[in-house]
């Protein structure tokens, strides 16, 4: 499987871990899954763990999927989403622009704990 989801109920949120490059489609299919079991438990904090993969889409596509993501994938203005990643780069700034831009709550964190702290405010 290129990517795995689940649920940390104890800590309250929706992890999906990539494991391999991925596109926008990958992107949209993970998280409408990831969303729908969200909303399914009742839990509407997401963190998407791409440490060590790379998006391949490009900056448009990222544009796109940020100004379309609640209607695609079911993620909505009420939903905490981290993007874990490596390192901070410029695209995966430029994504957490567009998506918080677009009225998301959307951060980027390379650090773990950071994170969870954060969906946990």
């Amino acid at each position: 499987m290129d990517y795995e989801i689940s649920i940390q109920k104890r800590k309250g949120y929706v992890h999906i871990k990539v494991k391999r490059n991925f596109t926008k489609p990958m992107a949209e299919q993970f998280m409408t899954e990831a969303t729908a079991l969200g909303e399914q438990k009742g839990i509407h904090n997401l963190i998407l763990d791409i440490r060590g993969v790379c998006s391949e889409s490009s900056i448009a596509d990222k544009y796109a999927f940020a100004h379309k993501g609640d209607k695609s994938i079911g993620l909505t203005r009420s939903w905490k989403t981290v993007l874990l990643a490596d390192e901070e780069t410029e695209d995966l700034k430029f994504m957490e622009t567009a998506m918080r831009n677009s009225g998301f709550n959307y951060r980027l964190f390379v650090d773990e704990k950071k994170a969870i702290a954060w969906l946990k405010e």
